[in-house]
């Protein structure tokens, strides 16, 4: 293989679009937004290129953020979601935060959150997270 193609396979490679959530560009679109490690607030997209995204948490303050720090603000599919996975869930007080589900029976889901709590929710408080 030439050096040339290499070069060019590299370089179609790094213009890929890592951002798992390509739909949310549009501003206006409501999201969730990593503020801390684990920690997610709601948040409506200011605008979005490449990677870089402007937010603008329900507070009123303004960030920018890696495209994988973003996720939808809305629940996800049924199918969507499975043992295993890592999600974004809202705990008892309303704070969002990383869990993982550990069990799915009917429309219960049982989740851990980062800190080992574990909660039982339903699929409308629960977030997709960017992979």
């Amino acid at each position: 293989m030439s050096l040339a193609v290499i070069a060019l396979t590299v370089f179609l490679l790094s213009c890929q679009d890592p951002c798992p959530f390509k739909g949310l560009r549009k501003p206006g679109s409501k999201v969730m937004a990593q503020w801390k490690p684990n920690k997610w607030y709601p948040a409506t997209v200011i605008f979005a290129n490449g990677r870089k995204w402007k937010i603008r948490y329900s507070d009123g303050v303004e960030e920018t953020k890696q495209c994988t720090e973003i996720a939808p603000d809305e629940p996800p599919e049924p199918a969507a979601v499975k043992v295993g996975d890592t999600i974004i869930a809202r705990w008892q007080k309303g704070n969002w935060y990383t869990a993982t589900i550990e069990e799915i029976t009917g429309d219960k889901i049982k989740v851990v959150y980062y800190d080992g709590f574990h909660e039982s929710l339903m699929l409308a408080d629960l977030r997709l997270y960017p992979k």
